[in-house]
């Protein structure tokens, strides 16, 4: 049921890919009385699939009322190798120091930590308050080596036969404001064609054009 009405968003079809991947990443891993740090957290959407299975949930971000405030310089109160993992979603594109971003992560998670992170690799412009990155596979891969972490995996979640059909529902929910429900149908019918045409996508051309990456990373020694 929950995922028909997902199916009944203009993105409903990215946010069912996003989730089943968050899931995915906290079922593999022990996360019984582990600390688990959201990094930019927003409302914390995917808290759930982590405190039901033990975990211990930390959300940061530089507003709102999370558990951990960060401040205007991006310093983040908490000691180094303190978390045994981090999870980043759809965060890193609004980031405008990614160096920082990553180094502070780096610092805080213990040595052999796992972190997931998920951001865009092409998406229509959404400032929260701000947007400034796209990345593209090999682009991604590079940034997050540099900051010093191994990747252990990435999916290319909703390839171009996904995300082209869903970008005019964005829009069109964007212009008719608070009476975008009534598009929902619509988004059903197109969100149902686009899932069947991105399961035929050939996994090369989906691996290259995703409009999101979802990675797994590790801090070595």
């Amino acid at each position: 049921m929950q995922r028909a009405i997902e199916f009944l968003q203009a993105d409903g079809l990215a946010a069912l890919a996003l989730v089943d991947a968050v899931r995915s990443f906290s079922m593999k891993h022990d996360v019984s009385n582990r600390t688990v740090l959201d990094m930019g957290c927003g409302t914390m959407p995917y808290r759930p699939l982590f405190t039901s299975r033990g975990a211990r949930y930390l959300g940061a971000d530089i507003d709102g009322t999370p558990d951990i405030l960060i401040d205007a310089q991006g310093a983040l109160p908490l000691a180094d190798e303190s978390v045994d993992f981090v999870v980043s979603f759809q965060v890193l594109e609004h980031v405008r120091d990614v160096a920082g971003y990553l180094s502070t992560i780096r610092r805080v998670l213990r040595t052999g930590g796992s972190m997931f992170l998920s951001t865009h690799g092409v998406w229509p412009y959404h400032p929260h308050p701000t947007d400034y990155w796209r990345w593209t596979r090999e682009g991604l891969r590079v940034t997050l080596e540099d900051a010093g972490f191994k990747i252990q995996g990435m999916a290319a979640l909703c390839g171009p036969a996904a995300w082209i059909p869903m970008f005019p529902l964005l829009v069109c929910k964007r212009v008719l404001g608070p009476i975008w429900p009534v598009l929902a149908p619509v988004n059903l019918g197109i969100n149902a064609l686009a899932w069947a045409a991105d399961r035929l996508t050939p996994a090369a051309v989906r691996d290259n054009n995703a409009s999101i990456f979802a990675v797994e990373l590790s801090k070595e020694t």
